[in-house]
Protein backbone atom coordinates (compact mmCIF):
# COMPACT_ATOMS: atom_id res chain seq x y z
CA UNK A 1 0.00 0.00 0.00
CA UNK A 2 2.58 2.62 0.08
CA UNK A 3 4.84 1.32 -3.15
CA UNK A 4 4.92 4.69 -5.17
CA UNK A 5 2.34 6.28 -3.91
CA UNK A 6 3.81 7.30 -0.48
CA UNK A 7 6.29 9.26 -2.32
CA UNK A 8 3.79 11.26 -4.47
CA UNK A 9 2.25 11.96 -1.31
CA UNK A 10 4.70 12.89 0.97
CA UNK A 11 6.00 15.10 -2.26
CA UNK A 12 2.38 17.11 -2.14
CA UNK A 13 2.89 17.35 1.77
CA UNK A 14 6.30 19.05 1.76
CA UNK A 15 5.30 21.27 -0.59
CA UNK A 16 1.77 22.74 0.96
CA UNK A 17 3.77 22.61 3.96
CA UNK A 18 6.52 25.27 2.97
CA UNK A 19 3.33 27.20 1.43
CA UNK A 20 1.87 26.99 4.69
CA UNK A 21 4.42 28.35 6.41
CA UNK A 22 5.55 30.97 3.98
CA UNK A 23 8.72 29.71 2.79
CA UNK A 24 10.18 30.59 -0.53
CA UNK A 25 12.62 28.43 -1.54
CA UNK A 26 15.94 29.60 -3.82
CA UNK A 27 14.75 27.62 -7.21
CA UNK A 28 11.29 26.58 -8.37
CA UNK A 29 10.29 23.03 -6.90
CA UNK A 30 7.86 20.65 -8.96
CA UNK A 31 5.77 17.27 -8.03
CA UNK A 32 5.95 14.52 -10.40
CA UNK A 33 3.74 11.57 -10.28
CA UNK A 34 4.95 9.45 -12.90
CA UNK A 35 3.03 6.78 -14.71
CA UNK A 36 3.31 3.22 -15.84
CA UNK A 37 5.80 2.22 -13.14
CA UNK A 38 5.75 -1.56 -12.77
CA UNK A 39 5.29 -3.90 -16.09
CA UNK A 40 2.53 -2.86 -18.63
CA UNK A 41 2.30 -2.85 -22.15
CA UNK A 42 4.58 0.33 -23.15
CA UNK A 43 7.31 -1.47 -20.71
CA UNK A 44 8.23 -0.75 -17.02
CA UNK A 45 8.83 2.50 -15.49
CA UNK A 46 7.78 4.35 -18.50
CA UNK A 47 6.78 7.29 -17.15
CA UNK A 48 10.30 8.05 -15.98
CA UNK A 49 11.86 6.41 -19.30
CA UNK A 50 9.26 9.25 -20.65
CA UNK A 51 10.37 12.01 -19.07
CA UNK A 52 14.10 10.93 -19.08
CA UNK A 53 13.81 10.97 -23.12
CA UNK A 54 14.63 7.09 -23.76
CA UNK A 55 10.95 5.90 -25.14
CA UNK A 56 12.01 5.24 -28.84
CA UNK A 57 9.16 6.03 -30.98
CA UNK A 58 8.30 2.83 -33.41
CA UNK A 59 5.00 1.84 -35.55
CA UNK A 60 4.41 -0.69 -33.12
CA UNK A 61 5.17 1.44 -30.21
CA UNK A 62 2.51 4.13 -31.30
CA UNK A 63 -0.02 1.47 -31.64
CA UNK A 64 0.34 0.32 -27.82
CA UNK A 65 0.22 3.89 -26.92
CA UNK A 66 -3.23 4.55 -28.63
CA UNK A 67 -4.59 1.41 -27.12
CA UNK A 68 -3.80 3.31 -23.45
CA UNK A 69 -4.79 6.57 -24.71
CA UNK A 70 -1.86 8.43 -25.57
CA UNK A 71 0.22 9.28 -28.40
CA UNK A 72 3.74 9.91 -29.55
CA UNK A 73 3.35 13.54 -28.75
CA UNK A 74 1.92 13.16 -25.45
CA UNK A 75 5.52 11.28 -24.84
CA UNK A 76 7.24 14.41 -26.47
CA UNK A 77 5.54 16.71 -24.96
CA UNK A 78 6.68 15.27 -21.26
CA UNK A 79 10.33 14.89 -22.37
CA UNK A 80 13.14 17.43 -20.16
CA UNK A 81 16.84 17.31 -20.29
CA UNK A 82 19.58 16.98 -17.73
CA UNK A 83 20.01 20.97 -17.66
CA UNK A 84 15.98 20.92 -16.52
CA UNK A 85 16.76 19.97 -13.34
CA UNK A 86 19.47 20.37 -10.00
CA UNK A 87 18.15 17.03 -8.71
CA UNK A 88 15.72 14.37 -7.88
CA UNK A 89 14.33 12.66 -4.63
CA UNK A 90 11.93 10.24 -4.05
CA UNK A 91 11.17 9.17 -0.60
CA UNK A 92 10.38 5.53 -0.90
CA UNK A 93 9.42 2.08 1.71
CA UNK A 94 11.88 -0.45 2.13
CA UNK A 95 11.00 -3.18 -0.49
CA UNK A 96 13.25 -5.41 1.99
CA UNK A 97 13.59 -6.08 5.82
CA UNK A 98 17.36 -4.29 6.08
CA UNK A 99 15.98 -0.83 8.32
CA UNK A 100 13.77 -2.84 10.21
CA UNK A 101 16.59 -5.71 11.04
CA UNK A 102 18.77 -3.35 11.70
CA UNK A 103 16.46 -0.77 13.76
CA UNK A 104 17.07 2.22 11.49
CA UNK A 105 14.47 4.85 10.09
CA UNK A 106 15.87 6.08 7.18
CA UNK A 107 18.10 4.50 4.87
CA UNK A 108 20.09 6.54 2.34
CA UNK A 109 20.33 5.20 -1.02
CA UNK A 110 23.98 5.16 -2.27
CA UNK A 111 23.09 3.30 -6.13
CA UNK A 112 20.37 1.72 -7.62
CA UNK A 113 20.84 -2.09 -8.11
CA UNK A 114 21.60 -3.28 -11.76
CA UNK A 115 20.38 -6.34 -13.03
CA UNK A 116 21.53 -9.05 -15.03
CA UNK A 117 19.48 -11.62 -16.14
CA UNK A 118 20.89 -14.92 -17.93
CA UNK A 119 18.39 -17.22 -19.77
CA UNK A 120 19.97 -20.69 -19.39
CA UNK A 121 18.87 -24.02 -21.69
CA UNK A 122 20.13 -27.29 -19.75
CA UNK A 123 20.06 -30.08 -22.01
CA UNK A 124 19.86 -33.59 -20.78
CA UNK A 125 18.47 -36.33 -22.76
CA UNK A 126 14.74 -37.68 -21.91
CA UNK A 127 14.03 -41.28 -21.25
CA UNK A 128 11.55 -43.57 -19.39
CA UNK A 129 11.89 -43.06 -15.91
CA UNK A 130 11.01 -46.74 -14.88
CA UNK A 131 13.09 -48.22 -17.87
CA UNK A 132 16.58 -46.21 -17.25
CA UNK A 133 19.02 -47.43 -14.79
CA UNK A 134 20.21 -43.86 -12.64
CA UNK A 135 23.73 -44.57 -14.39
CA UNK A 136 22.61 -44.47 -17.47
CA UNK A 137 20.83 -41.22 -17.29
CA UNK A 138 21.32 -37.51 -18.53
CA UNK A 139 18.63 -35.75 -16.62
CA UNK A 140 18.31 -32.37 -17.39
CA UNK A 141 16.82 -31.18 -13.46
CA UNK A 142 19.63 -32.82 -11.71
CA UNK A 143 22.02 -30.81 -13.63
CA UNK A 144 19.72 -27.84 -13.40
CA UNK A 145 19.42 -28.09 -9.78
CA UNK A 146 23.58 -28.29 -9.53
CA UNK A 147 23.75 -25.40 -11.40
CA UNK A 148 21.09 -23.35 -9.06
CA UNK A 149 22.98 -24.24 -6.32
CA UNK A 150 26.57 -22.74 -7.65
CA UNK A 151 24.36 -19.77 -8.22
CA UNK A 152 23.84 -19.36 -4.50
CA UNK A 153 27.06 -20.36 -3.09
CA UNK A 154 28.44 -17.66 -5.87
CA UNK A 155 26.65 -14.96 -4.60
CA UNK A 156 26.96 -15.90 -1.13
CA UNK A 157 30.76 -16.15 -1.57
CA UNK A 158 30.85 -12.55 -2.99
CA UNK A 159 30.51 -11.05 0.33
CA UNK A 160 28.90 -8.00 -1.15
CA UNK A 161 26.01 -6.34 -1.90
CA UNK A 162 25.50 -8.77 -4.62
CA UNK A 163 22.57 -11.50 -5.16
CA UNK A 164 21.53 -13.90 -7.26
CA UNK A 165 18.08 -15.74 -7.63
CA UNK A 166 16.99 -18.32 -9.78
CA UNK A 167 13.05 -17.91 -9.78
CA UNK A 168 11.79 -19.00 -13.15
CA UNK A 169 12.30 -22.41 -13.86
CA UNK A 170 10.58 -25.00 -16.45
CA UNK A 171 11.42 -28.51 -17.78
CA UNK A 172 10.53 -30.80 -20.31
CA UNK A 173 8.63 -32.94 -21.40
CA UNK A 174 6.98 -32.27 -17.87
CA UNK A 175 5.92 -35.96 -17.31
CA UNK A 176 5.91 -37.63 -14.39
CA UNK A 177 7.51 -41.15 -16.05
CA UNK A 178 10.11 -39.31 -18.07
CA UNK A 179 13.43 -38.54 -17.17
CA UNK A 180 14.18 -34.18 -17.99
CA UNK A 181 15.28 -34.04 -21.33
CA UNK A 182 15.80 -29.99 -21.15
CA UNK A 183 15.52 -27.47 -18.38
CA UNK A 184 14.94 -23.83 -18.95
CA UNK A 185 15.51 -21.10 -16.25
CA UNK A 186 16.30 -17.07 -15.56
CA UNK A 187 19.02 -16.50 -13.44
CA UNK A 188 18.84 -13.43 -11.79
CA UNK A 189 21.82 -11.07 -10.70
CA UNK A 190 21.70 -7.52 -9.07
CA UNK A 191 24.35 -5.80 -7.34
CA UNK A 192 25.45 -2.06 -7.19
CA UNK A 193 28.68 -2.22 -8.79
CA UNK A 194 28.53 -3.72 -12.99
CA UNK A 195 32.16 -5.03 -12.96
CA UNK A 196 31.38 -7.46 -10.60
CA UNK A 197 27.98 -8.45 -11.79
CA UNK A 198 29.97 -9.62 -14.57
CA UNK A 199 32.51 -11.18 -12.64
CA UNK A 200 29.65 -13.72 -11.19
CA UNK A 201 28.21 -13.88 -14.80
CA UNK A 202 32.25 -15.18 -15.86
CA UNK A 203 32.02 -17.45 -12.90
CA UNK A 204 28.63 -18.85 -13.85
CA UNK A 205 29.87 -19.79 -17.29
CA UNK A 206 33.18 -21.36 -16.35
CA UNK A 207 31.49 -23.45 -13.94
CA UNK A 208 28.62 -24.56 -16.38
CA UNK A 209 31.05 -24.95 -19.27
CA UNK A 210 32.87 -27.54 -17.14
CA UNK A 211 30.42 -29.60 -15.14
CA UNK A 212 27.13 -29.56 -17.57
CA UNK A 213 26.16 -29.14 -21.03
CA UNK A 214 24.04 -25.64 -21.09
CA UNK A 215 24.06 -22.46 -23.56
CA UNK A 216 23.42 -19.32 -21.74
CA UNK A 217 22.65 -15.75 -23.06
CA UNK A 218 21.94 -12.87 -21.77
CA UNK A 219 17.99 -11.22 -21.42
CA UNK A 220 18.31 -8.25 -19.81
CA UNK A 221 21.47 -5.90 -19.04
CA UNK A 222 20.79 -3.21 -16.61
CA UNK A 223 23.96 -1.29 -15.40
CA UNK A 224 23.32 0.43 -11.40
CA UNK A 225 23.18 3.58 -11.22
CA UNK A 226 25.44 5.71 -8.56
CA UNK A 227 23.41 8.47 -6.80
CA UNK A 228 25.36 12.04 -5.66
CA UNK A 229 27.28 12.20 -3.05
CA UNK A 230 25.81 15.51 -2.52
CA UNK A 231 22.46 14.26 -2.23
CA UNK A 232 23.30 11.63 0.32
CA UNK A 233 24.93 14.40 2.28
CA UNK A 234 21.86 16.35 2.54
CA UNK A 235 19.72 13.58 4.08
CA UNK A 236 22.90 12.61 6.39
CA UNK A 237 22.17 16.06 7.45
CA UNK A 238 18.73 16.40 7.90
CA UNK A 239 18.39 13.07 9.63
CA UNK A 240 21.42 14.06 12.22
CA UNK A 241 19.60 17.43 13.09
CA UNK A 242 16.13 15.49 13.30
CA UNK A 243 18.30 12.65 15.66
CA UNK A 244 16.52 10.31 13.17
CA UNK A 245 18.25 6.88 13.09
CA UNK A 246 20.09 6.13 9.73
CA UNK A 247 22.53 4.21 7.37
CA UNK A 248 23.97 3.91 3.99
CA UNK A 249 22.44 1.24 1.88
CA UNK A 250 21.36 0.33 -2.19
CA UNK A 251 18.16 -0.08 -3.55
CA UNK A 252 18.03 -3.55 -4.63
CA UNK A 253 14.39 -2.48 -6.62
CA UNK A 254 15.77 -1.78 -9.84
CA UNK A 255 13.49 1.34 -10.05
CA UNK A 256 12.50 2.38 -6.23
Amino acid sequence: MYDGALGVIVGLECLETMRESGCEPKVPLELIAFVGEEANLLGGTFGSRAVAGLVKSSEDFEQKLAQVGFSWEDVQAVKRSREDYLCYVELHIEQGALLETNEKKIGIVTAIAGILRLSVKVMGRASHSGTTPMHLRKDALVDAACLIQEVNRLAVAANSDIVATVGEISISPNLANVVPGQADLMIEIRGSRWEEMKGIEAQIRAWASDQIEAQIEIAVEKHPQSLPNSMQACIDEASQKRGESYQYMFSGANHD
